[in-house]
Order: C-alpha cells, then sequence, then structure tokens
C-alpha cells in the first residue's frame, strides 16, 4: 500500500538560530554546533560534547504557562511543531 505525504510546513528549533534559511545554509555546509559541555558538578566536574539551544527564550515563544507546563525537551518539540503549523497556514489559536 502506498501512502502520499504533501510537507506543508517546516519547524526547527536548532543550535544557530532561530531561522530557518540560516539552519538549512549550516547544514548543507557542514557546520558542526557541537561544543565542549562543562558542569559545575562538585567535587569532580563533568565534560562531555554536546549541542545547546541557548538562543531558545521558552517563554518569549510559547508562553509563561506553556512553558512551565512541560521540560526543557517538550518546549523545544512544541514550539517547532507551532513553527511548523504556521508555516503550513493555519492559526496558532486553534
Amino acid at each position: 500500500m502506498t501512502h502520499r505525504v504533501a510537507i506543508t510546513g517546516l519547524g526547527v528549533v536548532d543550535p544557530f538560530g532561530v531561522v530557518l534559511d540560516n539552519f538549512f545554509d549550516k547544514l548543507c555546509g557542514g557546520v558542526s554546533c557541537v561544543q565542549q559541555y562543562v558542569t559545575e558538578d562538585k567535587p569532580i566536574p563533568i565534560s562531555m560534547p554536546a549541542v545547546l539551544c541557548d538562543q531558545f527564550d521558552s517563554i518569549a515563544k510559547l508562553g509563561k504557562p506553556l512553558t512551565n507546563s512541560m521540560d526543557r525537551h517538550a518546549q523545544l518539540g512544541v514550539s517547532a511543531a507551532f513553527d511548523a503549523w504556521e508555516q503550513a497556514g493555519f492559526d496558532r489559536s486553534l
């Protein structure tokens, strides 16, 4: 059985910034956003490679009530889904 799918909107929350075109330019250019993440754990700090979305402001993007009801991963996913929804031409208030 074959199913057809139409992609009508894209949403991305990425460590490069908040502009979708910027993301694809960096992705196609092979630019890495992996950096060394160091915690302040005592007695020994932990250091590991990580990708962070430092520029993402969940309260500005989702509002305080939604932000407070989700963990960070859910905030990133829901924000990307809202962007895709809006890019597809739908009203976010639905």
